[in-house]
């Protein structure tokens, strides 16, 4: 195309203007000459396609000089610098916000990913000059018109890029020309057949359209020749997507009509009377009518939408509108930006591109969160609600009203105190529905916390939140990060952070785009990392990436829920359908009036349990515990085999010692030996299976040594006290002691621990006064064993909170066995375990293992995940076990008297009082 042959297209543009046109044309054609096209084409046909579709539009001379150099700064030598010293005014910005960034501009961050930094810029651009959305919208549909000269995944990206971005762009700007070329641009591309249906589609509504229009001017004329003679009915296609919607589904389920038509009047009054003779003349639709003259929609569409039904059941859906607003809905933000004062423009764009603005600066350093906030706040479905002052603002769908609060609020959102629904006071996770009426009120200080970003589903109040809690110093928010990553490490029965060596976690932290520890501390804090995305970086590195299904699991979800108001319950059940949930893998119980609690069985992956999560909370629901289906289940059946085997532990030692008559001394020799070899396998077993580095405990510390003496000492005294006493009486203190401990833990009730501990002594007294034939050595050693026991619990877990052990137990168990093992060896000169009979070995290596070394593991085990009190808590019932095991494995002892029975019951009830207790103030606050 030749200046004077493209000249005829701008005849809006004044002389002036058009010299500097031309200079651009013959810039353009100079420096892209050779450059060809994949068609073959010179390449510089694009961008004189591209200015001369914007010049059609309407273009200022700037947009248009753009338009014809849109491409130099990328593809050639020329720069930005010199097309701003030849080319006065806004064009030099213009081209800016078009170009792309190249990969080596965002080299270096990964996190960053230069498609989408391309968009990044795009948009955060738009608030200074919105003709750099028009240009980009225009360019990208003349790419789209001759995209069949590209490969067929190129061709593809490109659509499918077109469809998440660009028509969702021009259809939130109101240029449903563009938006409509665009999708169906696209939809040849992406799925042709689906295009040659719905095109079969838009031509047979086309003509039943037109029909429908003859019928109705007639009528409309007889009503009021005057007037409607100046009024145009006119087809007007429906989007792509509303055709789909047609094809797949009937009307009734989905209100879309048969037939749409616009209705073109003169002004706003000739708008209003061809209303109401619509509504004389035919019946409408309930519900149908929207005035968007008097309140315009958020994008500035104005018109008059109501749905009449005529004689034979036909919708038809009219849009009522001026010339005006007519080139409006078709042109949209495209009438307005190229005029100097932009009149109507801020009101709408503006607060649009604000929201952009917070959230590119909020995701800065993450490509992948802008993308996902951008499709989510900007492009994604809306809501529209009502604010104070009849102000009105649109949202995201699947907002809640803390989203709704910042919108409205902003900054002042920090300082929130209520938030009301339609006049109810509402938490702050409620969701929002369309045309809802929101208001909040604030105080003089902020109130906002870090679990308000758990709340929100908006890029906006996001960015508002995240900055906000970057005011805290460095010191609390790295501590706030830490604990954030414990809790989840804590969770995942992973131990404590400090367990794991140092080079592993910052691999992980520094695959996310942050090279330390202390910066993803902060990131957590600041909400811009996940504590999750640490912990799959760290456990799941060296797995490959799993398909969703593949990371489902059945989980058990938990909730309380109140029935006294409907909407919690109706919003639960839309939270069944949404997830997948069938109703019959919902267990309801009843707790009180109008409570009950709900369980449901249900595969989840790890996201969607945490979306379930946030989701069960917004609807009201209280008490949500999500976990793996069976934990509990399994939790339950460790704890009872614990204190099975602890129960069995006496009473097969004495059946030992009976048998073979085999020494204290022997028994606790052959027990550590056993248990470090056992120990020690296991550690090597864990490493081989567990590519995690841990890092080691250190040797230098008192309590550890205690801890292996007392340990020592426990065995030797127990074995001795085992000689002359009934399991029954030896697990009677022993029972007690453990519950002693539990309540020096917890002293919050002290009335309730003294009465315990009272019962406890009168128990271990009476056992002590009124056991039959219980010698003196025996109750020594028995009480020596109690105490010796205490202690190492005591100093044991010291060491253990002390050293942060938790992942390592199986590590802390070893090195208490070898260290146990070690000392035990002077010992050995007065063993005679060389005249035992390998049988009498082999039972008490058996013995050692599965009655004492598993027990114990298992003890650390679940010390792990739960304090010391809540398996001693329950160690009460050690003494029924001993007293089943002495009934199944002693060949010599008497049933035990009713003293001792007696004596049982006592230290049964005192160690059960402050579990009852507990239980019964549960009760009472449900």
């Amino acid at each position: 195309m030749q200046w004077n042959e493209l000249k005829m297209h701008l005849r809006h543009i004044s002389s002036k203007d058009l010299k500097r046109i031309q200079h651009a044309f013959e810039l353009g054609k100079q420096v892209h000459e050779g450059q060809k096209r994949k068609s073959g084409e010179p390449y510089f046909m694009h961008p004189i396609a591209v200015m001369h579709m914007l010049a059609d539009i309407g273009a200022d001379a700037d947009t248009l000089i753009a338009a014809l150099l849109h491409d130099t700064v990328e593809d050639t030598d020329l720069t930005l610098t010199e097309i701003d010293k030849q080319f006065e005014g806004d064009v030099a910005a213009l081209i800016d916000g078009v170009t792309k960034l190249e990969p080596e501009d965002v080299a270096g961050v990964p996190t960053l990913n230069d498609q989408i930094e391309t968009l990044r810029k795009m948009f955060t651009l738009i608030e200074e000059d919105a003709r750099i959305i028009v240009i980009k919208l225009v360019d990208r549909l003349h790419n789209m018109q001759t995209v069949e000269h590209l490969g067929e995944e190129r061709q593809k990206a490109m659509a499918q890029e077109t469809m998440d971005v660009y028509v969702k762009i021009a259809d939130r700007l109101s240029m449903q020309d563009i938006r409509d070329e665009l999708e169906g641009l696209c939809l040849n591309v992406l799925n042709p057949e689906l295009l040659v249906t719905l095109s079969k589609l838009r031509e047979r509504n086309e003509g039943n359209t037109l029909k429908v229009i003859t019928q109705m001017e007639k009528e409309l004329s007889a009503a009021n020749t005057k007037l409607f003679q100046e009024v145009e009915l006119q087809y007007e296609p429906k989007s792509w997507s509303k055709l789909k919607i047609q094809m797949q589904t009937t009307q009734a389920k989905t209100g879309v009509a048969d037939v749409v038509i616009s209705v073109i009047c003169r002004n706003y009054n000739d708008c209003y009377t061809t209303l109401g003779y619509l509504h004389q003349l035919w019946p409408r639709e309930t519900l149908s009518f929207q005035d968007f003259i008097n309140s315009p929609m958020i994008n500035g569409y104005r018109g008059l939408h109501t749905t009449i039904i005529l004689e034979n059941g036909t919708r038809v859906r009219c849009k009522i509108r001026t010339e005006e607003m007519d080139a409006y809905a078709h042109l949209g933000i495209a009438t307005i930006c190229f005029d100097n004062e932009q009149i109507g423009l801020t009101e709408y764009l503006i607060p649009w591109t604000k929201q952009i603005s917070h959230v590119a600066a909020d995701t800065a350093n993450d490509s992948d969160e802008f993308w996902e906030t951008l499709q989510n706040d900007i492009l994604g479905e809306s809501i529209v609600i009502h604010g104070p002052d009849d102000s009105r603002i649109i949202l995201p769908a699947g907002s809640t009203a803390l989203d709704g609060a910042f919108y409205f609020l902003r900054e002042r959102a920090l300082k929130l105190k209520t938030i009301s629904l339609d006049g109810v006071m509402v938490n702050y996770r409620t969701p929002l529905t369309h045309a809802s009426s929101l208001s909040c009120s604030t105080g003089k200080i902020k109130t906002v916390k870090r679990e308000w970003l758990d709340w929100v589903n908006s890029g906006v109040a996001v960015a508002h939140i995240r900055n906000a809690l970057k005011q805290e110093s460095k010191a609390v928010r790295e501590a706030i990060g830490k604990e954030m990553l414990q809790s989840i490490f804590t969770k995942q029965k992973k131990g404590y952070i400090e367990e794991f060596n140092a080079g592993t976690l910052e691999a992980a932290t520094k695959s996310l785009g942050y090279p330390s520890m202390t910066e993803a501390y902060l990131a957590l804090a600041d909400g811009h990392l996940n504590p999750e995305d640490i912990f799959e970086g760290v456990f799941n590195s060296s797995k490959k990436i799993r398909g969703a299904e593949k990371d489902r699991e059945q989980c058990s979800i938990s909730f309380t829920l109140n029935f006294d108001n409907i909407e919690p319950v109706t919003n639960t059940l839309i939270l069944y359908k949404k997830y997948g949930i069938s109703l019959r893998n919902v267990r309801f119980r009843p707790l009180a009036m109008m409570r009950g609690h709900v369980n449901v069985v249900h595969s989840l992956s790890p996201k969607e349990q945490v979306a379930m999560l946030k989701d069960l909370q917004a609807v009201g629901a209280l008490n949500v515990e999500i976990h793996k289906a069976g934990t509990r289940r399994k939790f339950w059946v460790g704890i009872c085999l614990l204190l099975l085997l602890w129960g069995f532990d006496p009473a097969i030692a004495r059946r030992i010692i009976d048998e073979y008559s085999v020494s204290p001394i022997d028994l606790t020799l052959l027990r550590f030996w056993g248990l470090a070899c056992i120990s020690g396998l296991l550690v090597l077993w864990k490493a081989f299976r567990n590519d995690i580095p841990q890092t080691r405990l250190p040797l230098c510390s008192i309590s550890l040594w205690l801890s292996v003496v007392l340990m020592i000492m426990v065995a030797l005294l127990g074995y001795t006290a085992l000689q002359t006493t009934d399991p029954i009486q030896y697990s009677i203190p022993m029972t007690a002691a453990g519950v002693l401990l539990t309540t020096i833990v917890n002293r919050k009730h002290i009335f309730i621990m003294a009465c315990s501990w009272v019962l406890l002594i009168a128990g271990v007294i009476s056992a002590v006064i009124f056991a039959p034939a219980w010698p003196l050595q025996g109750i020594v050693t028995t009480f020596l064993t109690v105490i010796s026991f205490s202690l190492f619990s005591i100093l044991s877990e010291r060491y253990k909170r002390r050293e942060l052990v938790g992942a390592r137990s199986a590590q802390y168990f070893f090195v208490l066995s070898l260290l146990a093992a070690i000392l035990t060896l002077p010992l050995a000169s007065f063993a005679t375990i060389p005249s035992l009979s390998a049988t009498a070995i082999t039972n008490i290596l058996l013995f050692s293992i599965f009655f004492a070394g598993l027990p114990y593991y298992m003890y650390y085990y679940f010390l792990t995940y739960k304090q010391i009190d809540f398996v001693l808590r329950y160690s009460f019932i050690i003494m029924f076990t001993t007293l089943l095991g002495q009934m199944l494995f002693s060949k010599h002892i008497t049933p035990p008297s009713t003293n001792v029975l007696l004596s049982m019951g006592v230290v049964t009830i005192g160690a059960a009082l402050p579990i009852a207790c507990k239980k019964l103030q549960c009760m009472r606050n449900t």
